[in-house]
C-alpha cells in the first residue's frame, strides 16, 4: 500500500501535466486570435449572445418550476433571451458592449492577480503572476481609451495576449513546482 506522500506526488504531477496543457493551449488560442482579429472578435460576440441565450432559456424554466421569485426570473429570462438574440443577428453592434464588459473584466482580474502575485511572495513564480496582473490592468485600460470606436480591433488584440500572458503564466508555475 503506497504511503500518503506518494500519493500527493502523483497528484501533484496529475495536476502539474493539466496546468502545462492548460498553458500550451491558451498560448495556441491567443496566437488565434492575434492572427485572425475580425474572427476573434465576432466568435467572442456570439460567444456572449449564445451564452445570454441559454441563460435566458435556462431562467424562463426556473421561473416557470420555480414558486418563488417567478416575475424576476421571468422578466431577467426574457431579457437574457432578447439581448441574445439581439447580439447574435447584430454582432458588430454587439461588440462595443461585449469590448467594455471586457474592460471591466480585465480590469478586476488584473488587481487579482496584483492582489495574489503579492500574497506568494515567497514562493517561485509570483514573478510571473504580477506581470500577468499588471499587464491584465494595462489592456483593461487600452479598452477604455479606445471605446467604442476600435472594439473589434480591440477585443481581439487584447483576447490574445490576454491568453498568451496568462498561458505563459500557467507554463512558468508548472515548471516552478
Amino acid at each position: 500500500m503506497p504511503d500518503s506522500s506518494q500519493a500527493i506526488a502523483g497528484t501533484t504531477r496529475i495536476g502539474r501535466g493539466w496546468s502545462i496543457v492548460a498553458g500550451v493551449l491558451l498560448i495556441l488560442v491567443g496566437l488565434e486570435a492575434l492572427a485572425a482579429p475580425y474572427l476573434a472578435a465576432l466568435l467572442t460576440a456570439l460567444w456572449v449572445a449564445w451564452g445570454l441565450i441559454f441563460g435566458g432559456v435556462a431562467e424562463l424554466i426556473s421561473a416557470f418550476s420555480s414558486a418563488e421569485n417567478r416575475l424576476w426570473k421571468g422578466i431577467r429570462g426574457l431579457l437574457y433571451l432578447a439581448i441574445g438574440l439581439y447580439m447574435r443577428g447584430n454582432p458588430g453592434s454587439g461588440l462595443a458592449a461585449v469590448a467594455l464588459v471586457l474592460a471591466w473584466m480585465l480590469l478586476f482580474q488584473g488587481a487579482f492577480s496584483i492582489a495574489g502575485a503579492l500574497q506568494l511572495r515567497p514562493e517561485r513564480g509570483r514573478g510571473w503572476w504580477l506581470f500577468d496582473g499588471i499587464l491584465t490592468l494595462l489592456l483593461a485600460f487600452i479598452i477604455f481609451s479606445g471605446w467604442p470606436g476600435d472594439s473589434v480591433r480591440i477585443i481581439s488584440l487584447l483576447v490574445g495576449i490576454n491568453l498568451i500572458v496568462s498561458g505563459v503564466n500557467r507554463l512558468a508555475r508548472a515548471m516552478a513546482r
